[in-house]
């Protein structure tokens, strides 16, 4: 991601309680960013990705399962929050 993109990012809401507040790194497959909970002060991992890359799509829904799977375990607690899509998928 250019540096360009990474500046316009940064400070954007999502769903109205999430403001995106710096990069952390980007891969093959997306970038991830971290957002604060402007109410409850916690910080998440926001990624994008390219929505026109089916390899990525794929990946990406990959994660979303196994972060879905570990919501359910009784340690979720231990694992980092995850912003996919505008939607919280494991919190």
């Amino acid at each position: 991601m250019n540096k360009l993109t990474q500046l316009e990012l940064t400070g954007i809401m999502i769903k109205d309680k999430y403001r995106v507040t710096g990069y952390i790194r980007g891969g093959g497959f997306g970038d991830v960013f971290v957002a604060k909970h402007l109410k409850k002060n916690y910080e998440v991992a926001v990624k994008f990705g390219d929505p026109n890359n089916k390899e990525a799509i794929r990946q990406f829904e990959n994660e979303v399962e196994v972060l879905k799977a570990l919501k359910k375990s009784p340690r979720a607690n231990l694992f980092p929050k995850l912003l996919a899509s505008g939607k919280l998928t494991a919190e």
